[in-house]
């Protein structure tokens, strides 16, 4: 998930790992797996923010709160009601199926259950992505200044030619990014 902050700005993920990691497993599953795996997975995410919302609801200060809008959301009885009715329609169709599928509507359920709660604790944790260093003067994120974007192409060339640029990350990235920044130069 790639968000463009200004056009000056190269690109940067602003969501925590566990939130991309959590959204790739939700988007698979509804476009992958039959619909009563697909429901399973969607169910805990329905769930655990009915019932966040239901205790912020109950416990905290509206007034002032930059998060009231959130909370009179998922906190409203109505909210409690779509969720109410979303798990009542998971119930219905697991009582449809067959053993082997129930236990595979249960394992995505678990799987989106476990991701939920790996999901609030990064918030809790503030979990961010390690920084990436790049030795060719090529910022990995934020703004170019114009003393990158006059020195980018020389140190960019000379790196190339001795064959150093690297990105200091496992798995060899260096290529990726490479590639990504050339795509990144492309007029729109």
């Amino acid at each position: 998930c790639f968000i463009r902050a200004n056009p000056k700005q190269l690109d940067v993920l602003p969501i925590s790992p566990t939130t991309q990691l959590y959204m790739g497993w939700e988007a698979q599953a509804a476009s992958f797996l039959p619909v009563h795996e697909a429901v399973g997975a969607m169910l805990p995410c329905f769930w655990s923010y009915g019932e966040v919302g239901r205790f912020v609801a109950r416990t905290k200060k509206t007034e002032d709160n930059p998060y009231a809008e959130w909370i009179a959301g998922y906190g409203d009885p109505a909210y409690a009601g779509t969720v109410d009715r979303a798990m009542g329609i998971g119930s219905e169709i697991a009582e449809t199926l067959k053993t082997e599928e129930r236990l595979a509507m249960t394992a995505a359920f678990l799987r989106s259950n476990r991701l939920e709660w790996m999901f609030w604790d990064a918030a809790w944790r503030l979990e961010a992505w390690p920084p990436i260093h790049c030795d060719a003067g090529v910022p990995p994120h934020g703004e170019l200044t114009d003393h990158h974007r006059s020195n980018r192409s020389a140190r960019c060339a000379n790196a190339r030619t001795r064959r150093s640029m690297r990105v200091h990350v496992p798995f060899r990235l260096d290529l990726r990014l490479r590639t990504f920044w050339k795509l990144r130069q492309l007029p729109s």
